[in-house]
């Protein structure tokens, strides 16, 4: 869901600063420059976060963060002032950073070590899935709306609520139950067998 909202995000910003705001493409990619420069100061942070606390502090912020920008983007007119384009784009940047190290902690800590690599596959396969989905799900919405401004505006509508399933799975997959039953599954998997013993 956090990168169908992400791939959202590049989609619908780039269509509604170029075709609604008159935007050239360089104006527009710039734009974007506080999402970029917002992942990359926040997710070594959210890294330490949940070394020290736990998933689940920064699933529910980073999915909140995402939910408010999502609300805000669902507002959008022609005359939407450029500042909030661009501090919206920060804070959606703080909260995509803040969910990625502890989803992808979970995926690879759900399985056996020696199955690690699996589980980041699968984890690799959701999130170009869910991109595609985003933009798919977007650019239909955009599609069939009466004008571009009107239609991004309702896709951002679409997509806030893939945002708050974000902060509901946050809160459901952390607790005591959900770990437990991940261990179950994890211990459904037989150990791969050592190099040593293989040979």
């Amino acid at each position: 869901m956090r990168v169908a909202a992400f791939g959202s995000l590049l989609f619908l910003s780039a269509l509604y600063l170029q075709d609604v705001r008159g935007l050239g493409a360089l104006q527009a990619g710039l734009t974007l420059l506080p999402a970029a420069v917002a992942t990359t100061v926040v997710a070594p942070l959210s890294g330490r976060m949940v070394a020290a606390r736990g998933a689940r502090l920064p699933l529910v912020l980073g999915g909140s963060a995402m939910v408010l920008v999502a609300l805000t983007f669902s507002q959008l007119c022609p005359t939407t002032p450029l500042w909030l384009i661009l501090l919206a784009h920060g804070v959606f940047g703080c909260g995509f950073a803040l969910l990625n190290p502890p989803i992808t902690n979970t995926a690879v800590n759900g399985m056996p070590p020696e199955r690690a690599g699996v589980a980041a596959a699968v984890a690799s396969t959701s999130r170009q899935a869910g991109q595609s989905f985003g933009v798919a799900v977007s650019g239909t919405v955009v599609a069939t709306a009466a004008s571009t401004a009107a239609g991004v505006a309702t896709a951002w509508a679409v997509v806030t609520p893939l945002t708050v399933v974000v902060v509901v799975l946050g809160v459901l997959g952390t607790t005591a139950r959900a770990r437990a039953s991940a261990a179950r599954v994890a211990a459904l998997f037989p150990a791969a067998p050592s190099p040593a013993r293989a040979s």
